[in-house]
């Protein structure tokens, strides 16, 4: 009875802006502008051969490179944002990271989508 006037007493706090974001991405939920269809076509991912797809996606002007790793998770390019982001940080290419979209063919080796993402 005790935890239950505790409970009432102190009811926890609601989900951060942050906590529901991530939340919603462990669900596959992304935001309508980071995965745009290719020219012509109603899917964001299309068959490039070989068992590669290409990806177009749309990394906002001052994005952080959080940003840019959970934007690349939702998008199925990679598969851990902090894995890219840990990996981001070792390159030195924080600050690199180009806005604008970006076509990317996938599978992809995570330095190599580095490199891409840093071309201007």
């Amino acid at each position: 009875m005790l935890a239950g006037v505790l409970v009432l007493a102190f009811p926890p706090a609601p989900p951060t802006a942050r906590e529901i974001e991530r939340q919603a991405r462990a669900l596959g939920m992304v935001y309508r502008e980071e995965v745009l269809p290719l020219a012509g076509e109603g899917a964001a991912g299309t068959d490039a051969g070989a068992g590669k797809r290409e990806v177009e996606i749309y990394i906002r002007p001052g994005s952080t490179s959080t940003e840019v790793a959970a934007l690349l998770a939702a998008a199925g390019i990679v598969e851990e944002a902090d894995d890219f982001e840990r990996l981001v940080h070792e390159m030195g290419a924080s600050r690199k990271l180009a806005a604008g979209r970006h076509r990317i063919a996938v599978p992809i080796d995570p330095r190599r989508l580095v490199e891409q993402l840093t071309r201007q």
